[in-house]
């Protein structure tokens, strides 16, 4: 059960929402816009305006997240080989280290949501009325938690990328 435990993914991503000069608080800003904010468009599409991913959308999306699964693992070893040459380069505290570990978190993160995105979607057209609701609003939830992350994983990449020229 240990290899499949991503508890450590999430710990780490968390970790990226504090603050960059007082590492020992969170920035409560940013767990509210990661993490609660999502909650709202899902919660409006899925029980308000009875809102249903469709059996004909279900391939694109499933084709869709994971195609951009696949480029955030191809990204994430990207990461890593900056990180090795950063650490040849710089001393283990520099900020731009700090940029590189917290990139691999969020991407190893955005991972898993796609993953989790394309269990909930192959889930959504399911018999039972509630438990179409529910999955459709955790594929909702974890499509919108996937986006910002994607948004978050490019700033980044940007930053490290501009920073070495």
């Amino acid at each position: 059960m240990d290899k499949i435990n991503i508890l450590r993914i999430l710990k780490d991503h968390v970790k990226t929402f504090y603050h960059v000069k007082s590492p020992e608080s969170i920035s409560w800003i940013q767990v509210f816009f990661f993490i609660v904010a999502p909650l709202c468009p899902a919660y409006l599409y899925v029980f308000k305006s009875n809102f249903v991913i469709k059996e004909e959308y279900v391939n694109i999306i499933i084709a869709g997240a994971s195609i951009l699964a696949g480029f955030l693992f191809n990204l994430l070893a990207l990461f890593y080989s900056i990180k090795q040459n950063v650490l040849t380069k710089f001393s283990s505290d520099s900020i731009k280290i700090k940029i590189v570990n917290e990139s691999i978190s969020n991407t190893a993160f955005n991972i898993v949501t796609s993953i989790l995105l394309l269990i909930f979607v192959i889930f959504c057209n399911n018999i039972n009325s509630f438990l179409t609701k529910c999955f459709t609003f955790l594929s909702v939830y974890c499509g919108v938690v996937f986006i910002l992350t994607l948004f978050v994983i490019l700033k980044r990449m940007y930053i490290i990328i501009k920073s070495d020229q």
